[in-house]
């Protein structure tokens, strides 16, 4: 019986030992799953601490510290700081400008960034880092910039400090962040009651924030976790009236989002200048002289582009056409209409000679050699789907003839358009 206890204590340690011995295996596998699970895939702000001081203008001077860590990570040049312009309160909805100061390193020495404006999403971004540089490990940037209309004075009791201290735009973590807010004399711990928000945007929870007086008038956030992309703390102070001045707007914040209504204006006013000393015509006694010549002798395509303000029209070729039979240059037959489908035709034929020709105007000729051609004669039904090919270069040429006779200016054609 004792070898038997001997033998089942042996087969129980080595059974004991065997479990420690997986379970080791097994923790060590997690503690290896953490590791890689901790891995740092991207940038990673390791500190953030703001100042911030309250004016009694209503703005606010903030200054934030930054160190972010990229690690080894490759193609990495800077970070954005997203801040908005404009803030909601409840029901309440008031505009923040902003107007940024500088951007540097701890040390002071400029970093490099762009700014753009989000005018849809109520946002200034900064894109702070050179895009020809990558950079590696910590990295240290000092944010300095002024926000105009922080303090709501709508409330007939109190006015009230409200900002969203570390911003709910940031894509990447935040390990560890502090605030300390610095107001005007006259407001204190004693006259103040603090509230403040925490979480995603909407969310009210306060566990990733504490907050306590550090002075009399200086009041200071700390987190107490990490603070997730697209979280954030905010902070609300309400204080006594008459302390802060109340903001006014100015005429461009007011009204900048209108000015480009005057564009339109602006343009129109513009062009009725010029039409007054250009464009208008003199005024005339209402008396009607009566015209017994065509002016200047001047050809029926000529006068239809005068009076058409040089634009050519189809019916000025017949026009030319008459003129020149008038003229004895052509003659024009109708043939009567021969069968059941048959139809009425005109034949056109040349009466002078090549000498004779010679002397007409340019879309004269270019005319007649566009429809008669080499040829002595030719019937209208065989210049259809043919003739249309030669109308740009009549009406070029009757353009030319009319500016040669200083009756139309070319330059005045394109200036229309």
């Amino acid at each position: 019986m004792k070898s038997f206890f001997i033998g089942y204590n042996m087969i129980m340690k080595d059974k004991i030992f065997a479990i420690l011995i997986i379970l080791g295996v097994f923790f060590a596998f997690l503690s290896a799953g953490g590791v890689i699970a901790q891995t740092q895939t991207d940038w990673i702000i390791r500190d953030f601490a703001s100042t911030i001081t309250v004016n009694t203008d209503s703005s606010l001077l903030v200054e934030e510290t930054i160190a972010a860590d990229c690690d080894n990570l490759p193609n990495k040049h800077g970070i954005f700081r997203i801040v908005p312009t404009r803030t909601n309160a409840g029901n309440v909805t008031f505009d923040t400008p902003i107007r940024l100061v500088r951007i540097t390193d701890f040390n002071g020495t400029p970093v490099k960034y762009s700014e753009t404006a989000d005018r849809f999403n109520h946002t200034v971004i900064w894109k702070i880092g050179d895009p020809d540089v990558t950079v590696t490990g910590l990295n240290y940037y000092k944010i300095t910039y002024q926000v105009k209309n922080a303090i709501r004075s709508g409330d007939a009791g109190f006015d009230e400090f409200y900002w969203n201290l570390s911003g709910n735009f940031w894509e990447i973590p935040i390990e560890k962040y502090s605030a300390q807010i610095v107001f005007p004399v006259g407001i204190s711990q004693a006259n103040s009651q603090v509230d403040y928000y925490t979480g995603y945007f909407g969310e009210k929870g306060k566990d990733l924030a504490v907050y306590s007086w550090i002075a009399d008038n200086t009041l200071q956030f700390d987190s107490t976790q990490a603070i997730q992309p697209g979280q954030g703390i905010t902070a609300s102070v309400a204080f006594p009236k008459g302390i802060i001045t109340p903001y006014v707007p100015g005429f461009f914040e007011q009204y900048g989002a209108y000015l480009w209504f005057l564009v339109p204006i602006a343009v129109f006013a513009l062009c009725y200048r010029v039409w007054l000393k250009y464009g208008k015509d003199p005024r005339v006694d209402k008396t009607t002289t009566p015209e017994f010549k065509i002016p200047e002798n001047l050809a029926p395509m000529e006068m239809g582009m005068l009076y058409s303000n040089s634009t050519f029209k189809t019916e000025m070729i017949a026009a030319t056409l008459v003129d020149l039979a008038v003229k004895k240059y052509i003659a024009i037959e109708e043939i009567k209409k021969t069968g059941i489908f048959g139809g009425t035709d005109f034949k056109f034929t040349k009466t002078k000679t090549a000498a004779d020709f010679a002397s007409l105007s340019g879309y004269e000729k270019a005319l007649v050699d566009g429809m008669i051609g080499p040829n002595d004669t030719v019937l209208l039904s065989s210049l259809k789907n043919k003739f249309y090919e030669h109308i740009p270069a009549i009406k070029k040429a009757a353009t030319e003839t009319l500016s040669k006779k200083d009756l139309i200016a070319p330059a005045g054609l394109k200036l229309r358009t």
